[in-house]
């Protein structure tokens, strides 16, 4: 018989199992490459499920590519990494993949129905076991053996309270991350404490949801129709009408806007000219987002847009007439996007206001990073933090450079395709290739996200009383782990270590502007010979001009003497020539972290949690309160002291031994 018409009637029959495994699955299939299949994923029991998987399996032990689809489509339910259908170097043979189902029905139909859920913070009491297969409820500290992310659970004796450190590979890009940052309880401090850092925060924010562009009133025979629905919250003293984060269906965004360069390349210059003054965003012009849903007026103001907001829903918005945008639609992608537009690329403070609001909005809306894709819609190239965005919030593994990726990626509109997108990315993807025009491309579901001087953490500029914040020490975690740092963390230690590392931030002029550094020719809109002149070595303010004193008697500190019997390390550390990673691996080493005022004591929130910031305020830096609040939100002691210059080395070195001396060296 004819090896096609054998695999069209298994693919057939394949079909026909995975429909009846359940009443309430639906299984689009769509027509063509540029429609894939969609599972809208519910609730079965487990029992059942595996049942239905060995009967499934059974039936399919002569086809190979049906059995791996089967399989994929199997493991999207069960929560166990998906098995890359499209990508050719993940094929595997029928043999090796039975035998991991196999050992999966047999270690599954070991664990009982109600597996264990996430520790839930008090008050409300813990939900109740979820049955939701879509997204298994699962302990933060289990391990998994199911695929080769999914290693055993790194052992850290010391992070009892860091569950997201001792999550494994499968369980951080899978678990919802609402479920992981609720672990951390709320806030310290009472008054607005949790409202405004804690996971009261988040349930606060997402209780806001309001239609702001509704969909029209269809026959049931027409194709979904677009809607909008934006999250307006109050935060407590920050002024305007409220700070936003938006969630689209079925809209389309033309991408290929990117390709433009007449409408691109002034906005660059224009960011040169002005040293950058002028951040480079695109002005998109209406049509840059079309949609058939009906505006609620009132709602759909650019005043509760604040800042690139506006840019990317109200002044971008067309809205065409009712069914007309699903048949113009060329391809879809499925999966969640969240649009962002960073507030800089290349400032650590700044640039975590945008690093903690993607950590925020995706609590807000209860997504994984396992089927979520970020896409900036500014003009900066990656950046010097981009490894954390690569790492941290991408869906599977770093995405290929921009050189390799083609605009036929589009048409997988799979969850696990790749990590974060710059706008040059997007111009290779979605603009036109080889003389072919652009695809209009649409979206199930894309959030534009919240805009950056609106992170609660810029919003708070004076000194709060809270401190031990879900919000600060979840999000610490989630990097830590994202960047697959956690067996470097002391908590990694089978005890508290009796050494204390001093950490002396150094703030020299000793880099190329950034702008230069990070400039390409071939893959980003930032061309090389736009930096040319004047963008030399770049200047810093709050430099110690008796630095070389300062290091020496913070060297003196090794060799006093402590009532606890510390043992002293001091290190000087340039941050500006180490990579994001050999950063924060520093940060993890660290006890006491002491520097001038700047950006980079944003680092403080990945020290481990005996640790202790002593802030510099050279040159009246002192009234500015971020570090203060960082490091009480965080949990830990902060010492800030003013600084006249040459800096006063016997009143910073008795800070610092002061601050030595009062350590728990029995905590970890």
């Amino acid at each position: 018989m004819n090896p096609g018409i054998v695999i069209a009637v298994a693919v057939s029959l394949s079909v026909f199992f995975v429909f009846f495994i359940a009443n309430n699955v639906i299984v689009e299939v769509g027509s063509g490459k540029e429609d894939l299949l969609h599972l809208q994923r519910h609730s079965i029991n487990r029992g059942e499920y595996i049942s239905r998987l060995q009967a499934v399996q059974e039936s399919l032990e002569d086809g190979k590519e049906v059995l791996r689809d089967v399989l994929y489509r199997q493991s999207l339910r069960a929560q166990t990494p998906p098995l890359h259908p499209t990508n050719q170097a993940q094929l595997i043979t029928v043999s090796p993949l039975l035998d991991s189902s196999k050992n999966y029905i047999a270690k599954s139909s070991s664990v009982s129905d109600t597996s264990s859920s996430l520790s839930s913070r008090p008050p409300p009491p813990p939900p109740p076991p979820s049955t939701d297969l879509s997204h298994p409820p699962v302990s933060l500290h289990s391990s998994r053996d199911t695929h080769p992310d999914a290693q055993e659970a790194p052992s850290l004796p010391g992070a009892d309270s860091h569950p997201i450190l001792r999550m494994t590979e499968q369980e951080f890009r899978h678990t919802p991350v609402n479920e992981m940052m609720v672990a951390y309880g709320e806030a310290l401090g009472g008054g607005t404490c949790a409202n405004d850092f804690g996971n009261s925060l988040v349930d606060r924010w997402r209780n806001t949801k309001k239609p702001y562009c509704t969909p029209q009133s269809p026959p049931s025979s027409l194709p979904p129709f677009s809607s909008i629905d934006c999250y307006l919250v109050s935060q407590t003293r920050h002024h305007g009408h409220g700070d936003n984060l938006c969630h689209l269906h079925n809209v389309s965004y033309d991408m290929s806007i990117f390709a433009r360069d007449p409408l691109v390349r002034p906005v660059v210059e224009k960011y040169v000219n002005t040293r950058h003054a002028d951040q480079p965003y695109v002005h998109f012009p209406p049509g840059f987002l079309t949609a058939d849903c009906e505006v609620v007026k009132d709602r759909w103001q650019e005043k509760y847009m604040p800042g690139w907001n506006a840019d990317l829903t109200v002044k971008a918005y067309k809205q065409v007439s009712p069914g007309a945008l699903h048949p113009t639609c060329e391809q879809y992608i499925d999966h969640n996007i969240l649009m962002i537009q960073r507030d800089t690329f290349a400032n650590f403070f700044h640039d975590s206001e945008d690093l903690v609001n993607a950590f925020l909005s995706l609590a807000i809306l209860k997504w994984k990073l396992s089927d979520t894709q970020l896409y900036f819609t500014d003009l900066y190239p990656e950046g010097p933090f981009w490894s954390i965005w690569q790492k941290a919030f991408s869906s599977h593994s770093p995405p290929a450079h921009s050189s390799t990726l083609s605009s036929d990626a589009l048409s997988l509109s799979d969850p696990t395709v790749g990590g974060p997108l710059t706008a040059w990315d997007l111009r290779q993807l979605y603009g036109p290739h080889n003389k072919r025009p652009a695809k209009k491309t649409c979206f199930r579901s894309v959030a534009v996200g919240i805009y950056g001087p609106a992170a609660p953490m810029t919003v708070a500029s004076w000194n709060t009383p809270c401190s031990h914040t879900a919000l600060i020490r979840a999000y610490s975690d989630f990097v830590i782990r994202g960047l697959n740092l956690q067996t470097l963390t002391h908590y990694a230690q089978s005890s508290p270590s009796k050494t204390v590392q001093v950490t002396y931030m150094a703030r020299r002029a000793s880099t190329v502007w950034p702008e230069k550094k990070f400039c390409n020719d071939t893959s980003s809109f930032f061309l090389c010979r736009l930096w040319d002149g004047q963008w030399g070595i770049r200047k810093l303010g709050r430099m110690l001009k008796n630095e070389e004193a300062v290091l020496k008697a913070l060297k003196g500190l090794e060799t006093r003497s402590y009532l606890n019997n510390a043992h002293v390390v001091v290190r000087d550390v340039d941050y500006n020539k180490l990579s994001m990673e050999e950063q924060i691996t520093v940060d993890l080493q660290t006890d006491i972290m002491v520097g001038p005022h700047g950006a980079g004591l944003m680092h403080n929130i990945f020290m481990r949690d005996r640790a202790v910031l002593v802030e510099m305020h050279i040159d009246g830096s002192g009234a500015n309160r971020h570090f203060h609040n960082l490091a009480h939100w965080y949990g830990r002691k902060y010492i800030g002291q003013d600084f006249s210059q040459p800096v006063n080395t016997e009143l910073l070195s008795n800070l610092i031994a002061g601050a030595i001396e009062s350590m728990d060296l029995n905590a970890y």
